[in-house]
């Protein structure tokens, strides 16, 4: 919801670059369905079926355990679980913080646009402000006018999403205090820094906004408006 409304504001309801910014999104269902299901394929592959006494049971046909076989025997699976929380929590919670920090720069934007002045609209020039000399007058007048309009929930959507990061990492810390091994944990959490370290520091940022037949991501605040401030 807040890139739809954030990239809604600042690419002017331009429906090209709408389905560029929400292609981030795809990227990263996408590395939860595969990096999960090969987390899956993993420990069915290198488990063994145990008793509740923690003896091995052989299997009473030619055929070895897999997961639903030795749930029928009564036995309990035991493989190399990767951890999913630790990766899905981590891997979550650098896409909410990449996303969000368009925020950071919102009221450049809004200066950019004179949002918060009065002044009439012929004196904006044909192409709006000086300080945007490649933004049309319609572009400018849309940008401007869903600015103003949306910008009060665009912060409540932001608060709210910036709640469910604090939760995630509430998640994440009971997950490391509770639940699998240390090898496991550390190999979840380094498959989700690099779905974001791949997604966020190369593929993104080497894609001009809507290239590609409009498929090219690019990054949050990427748009007609360059108002975004460079990572420190």
């Amino acid at each position: 919801m807040f890139i739809v409304i954030s990239s809604y504001i600042y690419t002017g309801a331009n429906r090209r670059l709408l389905r560029a910014h929400l292609m981030r999104l795809l990227y990263g269902s996408a590395c939860w369905y595969i990096c999960t299901g090969m987390f899956s394929t993993i420990e069915a592959s290198f488990g063994q079926c145990y008793d509740l006494k923690g003896n091995m049971i052989k299997s009473p046909t030619s055929r070895p355990f897999h997961r639903r076989s030795c749930r029928q025997a009564s036995g309990h699976w035991l493989g190399f679980d990767i951890s999913g929380h630790c990766f899905l929590l981590i891997m979550s919670n650098l896409f909410i913080m990449e996303e969000l920090r368009v925020m950071k720069s919102w009221a450049i934007l809004g200066g950019l646009l004179g949002a918060n002045s009065q002044m009439d609209e012929d004196d904006r020039g044909e192409f709006g402000p000086p300080q945007l000399p490649n933004v049309s007058r319609a572009e400018f007048k849309m940008i401007r006018s869903s600015y103003q309009r949306s910008s009060g929930l665009l912060r409540w959507v932001f608060s709210f999403t910036a709640s469910l990061s604090v939760l995630w990492d509430l998640m994440l810390l009971a997950t490391i205090i509770y639940f699998h091994s240390m090898p496991s944990k550390l190999l979840g959490a380094s498959i989700g820094v690099s779905c974001w370290l791949l997604g966020y520091r190369f593929i993104f940022p080497s894609m001009e906004i809507g290239s590609f037949g409009g498929l090219a991501p690019g990054m949050p605040g990427d748009g007609p408006v360059h108002f975004v401030l460079p990572r420190r």
